[in-house]
């Protein structure tokens, strides 16, 4: 009984450990434009964990739908449009 006390104890302190020890995951001091170009130009699976995509389908996604006329808008380029969606 003690043995099992002890078990159910420790996975209680595991499972609370993860909400009140948080982390920051998104530290990157950049935003935007500048963001989408350090994802682009970083490590591959950087990309892939932040917009659930690889460099490669990303890359891909963009030059289709540029050969389907979007365009980059006033303020905001296609890539970071592109971005911005995939992160929601």
């Amino acid at each position: 009984a003690v043995q099992m006390v002890s078990i159910v104890r420790t996975s209680v302190i595991s499972y609370a450990q993860t909400y009140y020890n948080k982390e920051d995951y998104h530290t990157s001091a950049l935003s935007g434009a500048a963001w989408i170009e350090e994802l682009k130009s970083g490590h591959p699976e950087r990309m892939k964990s932040e917009l659930g995509v690889s460099q490669e389908v990303f890359l891909k996604l963009l030059q289709v739908l540029q050969e389907l006329g979007y365009k980059d808008s006033r303020y905001v380029t296609l890539d970071e449009q592109v971005g911005i969606y995939l992160y929601m």
